[in-house]
């Protein structure tokens, strides 16, 4: 991934000066938050920022924003709300979380930071961190990195031939935390929105396997009649007892395992949850077993450890803010509800990395609308990223 930053002079400003683009830190992991600053600028200049990147699914993503300097020639993003373009408000990192892809074809996803997986990718050879080049007026450049593998982070890709479980180990060198295991929703397979998560929480201590649920060598093709044992195994990979981060349609499989497998489950975080065992999909039929056995509710009562379910309210998927109030419902004290304000289905992931709410699912084609907006599901996630780490460093 390569991130440029370009800063021009609009026509009709004061004594117009190219500026000093200043970016700090130089190497930051991808959930952490960079600062950018024009400096050396007439006072009253207009300017117009403008960010690229190639994304993780090879497409183009631009954004642009224009800012007017203060009275000393000062431009700072954690400061200044633009006075046009991609984002509004006050946001250090909106210019990076506002770029959008140069196509209107939406990413083929059912998360919008994912690129799809018709095989399971190499995660293993990916680079360890990504530069950004940043330039004034295409002029005087800063690079800055910004880091997917943290040093001491080992990244292992498992298959079912080899391992019984496809998914992705991401382990610290010195693990800080629990074991997390993550499992994703309708997609089935190992998108690189799944993956950031494995890779940020391995960076933050956890030793995390983002695991593939279906539609992946060696799994079905469909999300249907599969057994919770398969989650335990994957489970047991890890130091536990494991904390499980279940979203959309891996809530479900969250809670079963929580309440199937008390022993090894010490926690349970739910993005945009369900509050009830749903059909399979695409097609119907039984989602889960156990034992050889469908699995048609949640025994809410075997669950011990603590539950965070976060949800928003213009998800468009399904009720997921109604489902969390459901599952207080079910499980009293034991869970902790975090509902956002107008954030869609896309609530729970790595910030900074975009949250789009248009995707195309990448099982069944179709065009669909997750709820919210960029910039309010790009706030959400910063808040639910925070609310996560929370989770486990208390859990």
């Amino acid at each position: 991934m390569a991130l440029a930053a370009a800063l021009t002079a609009c026509t009709g400003d004061p004594e117009p000066k190219d500026g000093v683009l200043e970016v700090t830190p130089s190497s930051s992991l991808l959930d952490e938050p960079v600062r950018i600053r024009v400096t050396g600028l007439s006072p009253g200049q207009r300017v117009e920022l403008t960010a690229r990147m190639t994304g993780p699914d090879g497409r183009s993503w631009s954004s642009e924003a224009t800012f007017t300097a203060d009275g000393e020639g000062v431009v700072d993003l954690d400061r200044d709300a633009p006075e046009s373009g991609d984002y509004a408000g006050v946001d250090g990192m909106g210019l990076i979380a506002a770029m959008a892809p140069a196509s209107s074809t939406p990413a083929s996803s059912a998360d919008p930071s994912a690129a799809p997986p018709g095989d399971l990718p190499r995660y293993a050879e990916m680079p360890t961190d990504y530069p950004i080049t940043v330039a004034v007026n295409g002029g005087s450049e800063a690079t800055i990195r910004r880091v997917a593998v943290a040093p001491g982070v080992t990244v292992q890709d498992l298959t079912v031939a080899e391992h019984g479980v496809a998914g992705v180990l991401v382990t610290p060198s010195e693990p800080a935390g629990p074991g997390v295991l993550l499992i994703g929703g309708s997609e089935g397979g190992l998108g690189v929105g799944n993956v950031a998560m494995a890779l940020m929480l391995a960076a933050h201590g956890y030793p995390t396997l983002a695991v593939a649920t279906f539609n992946a060598p060696g799994l079905p093709t469909a999300l249907r009649d599969v057994p919770i044992e398969y989650f335990a195994s994957a489970a047991a990979r890890l130091p536990g007892p494991v904390r499980v981060v279940g979203v959309s349609r891996g809530s479900e499989a969250a809670l079963l395992l929580a309440a199937r497998y008390p022993n090894l489950v010490a926690g349970t975080v739910l993005g945009a949850p369900a509050a009830r065992i749903n059909l399979g999909f695409p097609n119907g039929g039984y989602a889960w077993t156990f034992g050889n056995v469908p699995q048609l509710d949640i025994p809410f009562s075997a669950i011990t450890g603590p539950v965070l379910a976060i949800a928003g309210t213009d998800d468009r998927v399904w009720p997921s803010a109604t489902n969390a109030n459901a599952l207080k419902e079910q499980l009293g004290d034991r869970l902790t509800t975090l509902v956002l304000e107008g954030a869609g289905h896309d609530v729970l992931g790595v910030p900074y990395l975009g949250a789009d709410p248009e995707a195309v699912h990448p099982v069944t084609g179709d065009p669909f609308h997750l709820g919210g907006s960029r910039q309010v599901n790009e706030q959400a996630r910063r808040e639910s990223w925070s609310a996560l780490l929370s989770f486990l460093a208390a859990s």
